[in-house]
This record gives structure tokens, C-alpha cells and sequence, in this order.
């Protein structure tokens, strides 16, 4: 602002000197002036597309968080114990469908290649 100003007096002053200076130097300040508001109009630009990208990735973030809200139960009083049965109940179906989709077979538990038992590693063997 501070070297718009200063060129805008530069151009006043000029301009009221008409018959001492030649009208190139007037129009080289003139150019400076527009080229200046050039650049700042392209940077308002970038800045109204970077605004409106956070604003957009705001709106996502702000729908991702509503999504992955899940009410246990609709109106009325529950009880700890109650919202901790429905949420094992939630779990179990979740797993059953998680097993159900599922191609491949479950894991075998481990087996220690010490002592040839199921249940822990060589690194975890008690025999040791």
C-alpha cells in the first residue's frame, strides 16, 4: 500500500509538470501502477482457490466426523450396562459379518518351536 501510494504521488506530480517532463517517464509510472495491481489481483485469485480448497476439505472432515457417529439408542433413558450389552451385540454382528465376507481361513493360534505347544512362541516358552 505504502509504495502504491508513493507511486501515485509520483504520477500526480508528474502530471502537473507537463511541459518540463517528457510523457514516456509518466507512462513508464503508469505501467508500474498497472502492473503492480496485475500482480495483485492474480494474487487475490490464489488466495480465493486456496480459501475456497480449505473450505471444501472443512465440509469433508465436518461430514466424515457426522458418518462416523453411532447412536446407540434413539430417545428415552439407557444405562451403563444396557449401552455396553447393545454395544457387544453391535460388535459381535460387525465380527460375523467381518467372518462372513472373509475368503480365507482364521489364523491358528501359535505354537512354540521349543516345545511344540499351542498358545505362545519359542520367545514366551515357559519350559525355559
Amino acid at each position: 500500500m505504502h509504495q502504491l501510494d508513493q507511486q501515485k504521488k509520483r504520477i500526480q506530480r508528474l502530471r502537473n509538470q507537463k511541459n518540463q517532463i517528457s510523457p514516456s517517464i509518466v507512462d513508464q509510472a503508469v505501467d508500474k501502477v498497472i502492473k503492480s495491481a496485475e500482480v495483485t489481483m492474480q494474487n487475490i485469485i490464489l488466495l480465493q482457490q486456496e480459501v475456497n480448497q480449505l473450505r471444501a476439505s472443512n465440509q469433508r472432515q465436518k461430514r466424515k466426523k457426522e458418518i462416523t457417529r453411532r447412536f446407540i439408542q434413539t430417545g428415552g433413558s439407557l444405562t451403563g450396562m444396557e449401552g455396553q450389552q447393545l454395544n457387544e451385540e453391535h460388535d459381535q454382528q460387525e465380527q460375523a459379518q467381518a467372518q462372513a465376507s472373509s475368503s480365507r481361513p482364521p489364523r491358528r493360534d501359535p505354537r512354540c518351536s521349543n516345545c511344540n505347544k499351542t498358545g505362545h512362541n519359542r520367545l514366551k516358552c515357559p519350559s525355559i
